[in-house]
């Protein structure tokens, strides 16, 4: 199943909610892009994808990252001109909100494109959302702390780390194509039990379990994408 169309501002409101699921259901799942500090009114872009509970899904955000920002100097990339050089985002589902990631910080030259979203099911009832280890396709030299509270601050531990690439080493090649690693790519996983005691599974599959895979690997292994034309997002 193939999603093109986007979805956004609150046409899903997956920050609220008390449903109790089974395995299998159709649960809303939205991803929230925005600048990374909220402590200011700031505009947003949501995402939703209607994933059964427990398949293993992810969000491809084709666009997400162009080249026209790095060539001209002006923000006329999407994202960038919408939320300024640092974009932050999150994950929410059923009323429970992860915390924030950081995809570009284009002031650095930095991107941040692949990662877990671990939904935690306790009987049903949705729990939280936590991040994988981010740092299993990467050396030491490219892993960071890269996760954020609201306010833009970092958490700066051990488990919130997560590998990243130089927009002009890794993000374009000579002939000023964009690197499909580049592109943000969410993907989301199952963890705890049901409303039935019974136990998910697909976090068995989650991006840290796959040290020494290739990345189109782990690609290949995705049994829903939904990928979103991010040069649609309103302006």
């Amino acid at each position: 199943f193939t999603l093109f169309c986007v979805r956004t501002y609150g046409e899903v409101n997956c920050s609220n909610g008390s449903n109790r699921i089974n395995i299998g259901d159709i649960t809303p799942v939205c991803l929230v892009i925005n600048a990374l500090n909220w402590s200011t009114p700031k505009e947003y872009s949501q995402f939703t994808i209607f994933p059964k509970a427990d398949t293993f899904s992810y969000f491809a955000l084709i666009g997400s990252w162009t080249d026209e920002y790095q060539q001209s100097g002006s923000q006329r990339d999407p994202l960038l001109e919408k939320y300024g050089p640092d974009i932050g985002f999150h994950v929410e589902s059923n009323g429970s909100l992860s915390f924030q990631k950081l995809f570009r910080r284009a002031s650095d030259g930095q991107t941040f494109s692949r990662f877990t979203a671990i939904i935690n099911v306790n009987e049903g009832y949705i729990s939280g959302i936590t991040w994988d280890d981010g740092c299993h396709f990467c050396s030491d030299t490219k892993c960071k702390p890269n996760t954020y509270d609201y306010n833009g601050l970092s958490k700066d531990t051990k488990r919130d780390t997560d590998c990243y690439f130089e927009d002009k080493a890794k993000c374009l090649d000579d002939d000023g194509n964009v690197s499909e690693l580049c592109q943000l790519y969410v993907y989301v996983v199952w963890t705890g039990t049901d409303q039935n005691g019974i136990h998910f599974q697909s976090q068995q599959k989650r991006l840290g379990l796959f040290a020494g895979s290739t990345m189109d690997d782990y690609f290949s292994k995705a049994e829903t994408t939904f990928n979103i034309a991010v040069d649609k997002i309103p302006s």
